[in-house]
């Protein structure tokens, strides 16, 4: 769908505005972490101009990672929760 939105010429702006680590649970070399973030989207044209209105999205994320020497690499991403925003800015 990603190709049929630029062949329109038109692109998704997701920008995110909070992140907060709610819980973090390791077991030697694996990882997972429970977020509550909060993102914009706007669908625009490439002259910039708005052609949806802005969206506010909520979610809550788990990432799974693991060690990989000396580094954590995220293996596994999902959505566990997922609250539209009414069409006003939230507040923070």
């Amino acid at each position: 769908w990603v190709m049929a939105w630029q062949d329109d010429n038109l692109y998704m702006d997701a920008k995110l505005l909070q992140l907060d680590v709610k819980k973090t649970t390791i077991d030697r070399n694996r990882c997972h972490v429970i977020t509550n973030e909060k993102w914009s989207y706007q669908y625009d044209h490439v002259t910039k101009k708005g052609y949806f209105p802005k969206k506010w999205i909520e979610y809550q994320m788990k990432y799974s990672l693991y060690l990989h020497h000396g580094k954590w690499i995220i293996d596994d991403v999902k959505v566990l929760a997922e609250k539209q925003m009414p069409l006003q800015k939230p507040h923070k």
